[in-house]
């Protein structure tokens, strides 16, 4: 989750309205960004990963013109046909070589404008762009470049005048000491040769993901400038340069188009034409139990600025969210008002019973707490730093998010004590001694499974203080399994995440279903924790068996 803050004068003139704050702390939030601060000269909102439209202070205005009813239906954008053409060396194909492209024109420059752009280039290289691994922005004053420009590679001995310089350095020397290059340079270690950009002038424009040159830097009278995104996958290149460039456009500026080379292909950008999907009535009122007719839906999507022409909706080129109708039905939830939505009784005839398992779960809830643990919640979705890395966990087949919006949730966790460290690290200046758990679930991998993955129930604890210790833990889980009425068995672990000799494999029944240790002074160090812990975990969708 990114916070952005936005010039309120600003921002309320790119809506066409004064808002009060009363609107700011009661109505703007319903739209699904979350009110951080607000003064008379600046307001902050949260923004979630789904939305990086809403990063741009455009974007969130373009929204909020529909969200009020000052606005509604698709905005639309054109793109004005060019020759400018950019080539791409066929040894970056494959590598870092998806590139998209867009000229900008008649941009009138304001301090707020700048501050704002600048932001948004910095969040969407941290979210869409994963810190720029997966892709990177670059803008360049039009005036100084000559078409066509070429990305190719250069050896690390190459010089050029990086951004912020007065000297020339060679690419080496950038690595090392400029600000970016100490920052992403890792991105290109074990590269012999380097992806730079050059005009036809063999002027350099930039190297690739790190600083763009002194030569064609933008100034405040800038008037004209090329835009660049280029990464290692089509998709999130194409969404960035979008969510740019429409906003851009929103200021009033032209957008034009660019043509790249790619070993005799050509891909032209940016590509700003809505795209169609699907909505079905009933498929609206089920998921939502509400009797919407289709101009009701109509009239709720065009409030979320999609275009609507019978059961076909017109996605705007921004956002990048929808996938599926389940999307569109969240966008009709939003415009509807989640504060209107009335509790119904199901219309079906049902007799009602427990749920067997979450009878289980709220049994072992009630256990710990009587055992004096305190209950944490905490994602499903993590990351593989956090999960094997830190955790020092051998790393096995686990459930990967296909396309990630933010590198702090990449997958859907198989463990959950990972989380129960990071709550230890985010609370470390809190009273001591600290004893928590989680009744959550986990995703395993089963290629049998429908979906191809199973969800996995388990129980995770620790202890943080400074004596914590693997007795005084066996002694919680004693009591835990005499409370259920089942019998236990340990055999000693080798599992890295614990100091050896001080962990154990848990078994019940002759199956393992959980570990027991104390946390490694390694594992301690990379989650920032600095008293001893000692924790376990369980999978108790085996409890939950006959017995």
């Amino acid at each position: 989750m990114a916070i952005v803050n936005f010039n309120r004068k600003d921002l309320e003139s790119l809506i066409g309205e004064k808002i009060g704050e009363k609107k700011y702390r009661e109505i703007l939030p319903m739209l699904g960004t979350p009110l951080e601060s607000i003064s008379e000269e600046e307001v902050s909102f949260e923004i979630f990963p789904n939305r990086p439209d809403l990063l741009s202070v455009e974007g969130f205005a373009r929204a909020v013109q529909g969200f009020l009813g000052l606005k509604s239906g698709l905005q639309k954008y054109n793109v004005r046909k060019s020759n400018y053409q950019v080539k791409i060396d066929r040894s970056l194909q494959g590598i870092r070589g998806c590139a998209a492209f867009a000229v900008i024109k008649n941009i009138k420059f304001t301090d707020e404008f700048v501050a704002e752009f600048m932001q948004l280039q910095e969040k969407l290289a941290v979210t869409i762009g994963r810190r720029r691994k997966k892709c990177s922005i670059g803008t360049y004053d039009l005036r100084e470049i000559t078409f066509p420009v070429r990305l190719t590679t250069k050896p690390g001995n190459f010089k050029f005048r990086p951004l912020g310089f007065a000297e020339e350095l060679t690419i080496k020397e950038i690595l090392e000491k400029h600000p970016k290059g100490q920052e992403y340079g890792h991105l290109l270690k074990g590269w012999n040769r380097y992806p730079v950009y050059v005009d036809a002038k063999n002027n350099v424009l930039s190297l690739l993901p790190i600083t763009n040159a002194e030569f064609s830097k933008i100034r405040p009278d800038t008037k004209e400038m090329l835009i660049e995104v280029t990464g290692t996958d089509w998709k999130p290149v194409f969404e960035m340069l979008n969510i740019v460039v429409t906003a851009f456009a929103d200021r009033g500026c032209e957008i034009y188009e660019v043509r790249t080379g790619y070993d005799g292909k050509t891909v032209t950008a940016p590509n700003l034409k809505p795209w169609k999907i699907k909505i079905d009535t009933g498929y609206v009122n089920k998921l939502l139990d509400l009797d919407l007719k289709q101009n009701d839906i109509k009239k709720l999507l065009e409030k979320m600025r999609f275009g609507v022409s019978g059961n076909s909706v017109y996605v705007p080129p921004y956002r990048t969210d929808i996938m599926h109708p389940i999307d569109l039905v969240e966008d009709i939830a939003i415009a509807h008002g989640y504060e209107k939505f009335e509790p119904r009784i199901p219309r079906i005839a049902t007799i009602a019973k427990p749920n067997p398992n979450e009878e289980l779960e709220n049994e072992i809830r009630e256990i710990m707490i009587g055992l004096g643990f305190q209950e944490v919640i905490n994602f499903i979705l993590t990351n593989q730093r956090k999960q094997f890395d830190f955790a020092k966990r051998k790393k096995s087949s686990f459930v990967k998010i296909k396309n990630p919006k933010t590198e702090d949730y990449t997958m859907a966790r198989d463990s959950i004590f990972p989380e129960i460290l990071e709550v230890f690290s985010q609370n470390a200046s809190s009273e001591m001694p600290q004893k928590i758990f989680e009744v959550g679930i986990t995703l395993q991998v089963d290629k049998n499974a429908e979906t191809g993955a199973l969800n996995k129930r388990k129980l995770s604890a620790g202890i943080l203080h400074n004596s914590a210790n693997y007795s005084e833990m066996k002694s919680y889980l004693d009591a835990f399994f005499r409370s259920l009425g089942i019998s236990f068995k340990i055999k000693e672990s080798r599992e890295q995440a614990f100091i050896e000799g001080r962990a154990v494999d848990i078994f019940v029944n002759g199956k393992k279903i959980g570990i027991l240790g104390e946390v490694s002074p390694e594992v301690l160090n990379n989650f920032e924790i600095e008293y001893p812990a000692v924790l376990f975990e369980i999978d108790i969708d085996f409890l939950a068996k006959p017995k």
